[in-house]
């Protein structure tokens, strides 16, 4: 029974449910259905398409730029002064001249008049000027004096050729030391052209050597007299020492 009433009861809400796929059985909104489906579909398959080929990025591009309009406010007109009024144009009154009167002076004439005389005074004859006794004749000038000689000057070493003769060997082995007195005559060319020992050493090696060296390098200056050069006499003295011995 409780089975029964249960099919029943299922009968009886299926008969009092609405139709759902009532709508379905009008063909004009079924194909309505099947345009709109259709018609989203070529949309959304347009859209697909522009986003992969980017053919939305260039319609945006491409899109015309927006035209702005602002509204200007113009100043309000500066408040012009009036220009001022022209000025009237004024005649001027004309002044009657009057031409000055002329004045003529009656001068009475002079009592006495002067006459003046011009008259020429011869001038008086010149005098004969005195004769001058004639001049006596000019001395001859005198003879130019001679120029003063000049002072005689004696012979100069030139120093960087009075060097220090190099030391006999024998000597420098015996340890001989000692100076050498030499009187030299020094030619007019700054040679000298002889020397003579006046003073020994003490020692023959010694002497020879001092004596061959200044006539063989040391050379001068030559003594001068009445500004030509001449031949002098000089004494010198050659130095050996151990110390300074080369």
């Amino acid at each position: 029974m409780a089975r029964a009433f249960r099919q029943s009861a299922s009968k009886g809400k299926l008969l009092k449910r609405p139709e759902l796929h009532a709508p379905l059985r009008d063909p004009s909104r079924i194909w309505r259905r099947i345009v709109a489906a259709a018609g989203a579909a070529i949309i959304i398959g347009i859209v697909v398409y522009a986003m992969a080929t980017g053919l939305a990025t260039r319609l945006v591009r491409d899109l015309p730029h927006l035209i702005k309009a602002e509204i200007v406010k113009t100043p309000p007109p500066a408040h012009r002064k009036p220009p001022p009024p022209p000025k009237p144009e004024l005649e001027k009154p004309k002044i009657p001249t009057v031409p000055p009167p002329q004045i003529r002076l009656r001068v009475p004439p002079a009592p006495h008049a002067v006459k003046v005389v011009k008259q020429r005074i011869a001038p008086a004859p010149a005098k004969p000027l005195p004769k001058l006794p004639p001049r006596p004749p000019m001395p001859p000038p005198r003879p130019a004096a001679p120029p003063a000689p000049a002072a005689p000057t004696p012979a100069r070493g030139i120093a960087a050729t009075h060097t220090i003769p190099p030391y006999p060997p024998m000597a420098r082995r015996l340890g001989r030391e000692g100076s050498v007195l030499l009187d030299i005559v020094i030619g007019a060319d700054g040679r000298v052209t002889s020397a003579s020992v006046i003073g020994s050493s003490g020692h023959s090696r010694l002497d020879e050597a001092a004596r061959a060296w200044v006539v063989g390098h040391w050379r001068y200056k030559p003594a001068t007299q009445n500004g030509k050069p001449v031949t002098s006499r000089e004494r010198v003295k050659v130095v050996f020492n151990l110390s300074q011995a080369h």
